[in-house]
């Protein structure tokens, strides 16, 4: 599961460039950290899928045991900064680059 959310994240940003900009602003803005802050202090009155994510692979003992930020901090960021770099010319983003990148974020976290 997390190898498919790491390449549609991925592919999604790659084919919109827009709404991976938009993305970037607003998680860096104010209105951002507000969502994050409320987004991680819920008690589970709402379904997160990268919390559920978190979830079931501390249920399964398949993840290490890190704060959640930790662990989507290493799990995601990386993504997010390659597919900046794809935008801003300094990489490609292909097929293989991607299959390394998403394997580098799982190995950051699994156990």
């Amino acid at each position: 599961m997390f190898f498919h959310i790491g390449h549609r994240i991925i592919d999604f940003f790659i084919q919109n460039p827009l709404k991976f900009q938009y993305n970037e602003q607003f998680i860096n803005s104010p209105y951002g950290n507000e969502m994050r802050r409320n987004e991680l202090g819920k008690a589970g009155d709402q379904y997160n899928l990268f919390q559920e994510l978190y979830k079931k692979g501390l249920t399964d003992q398949i993840v290490k045991t890190v704060p959640v930020t930790i662990f989507l901090n290493l799990a995601f960021a990386p993504i997010a900064w390659a597919v900046r770099d794809h935008h801003l010319g300094f990489v490609v983003l292909d097929k293989a680059i991607s299959d390394t990148i998403v394997s580098a974020c799982w190995d950051s976290i699994k156990i």
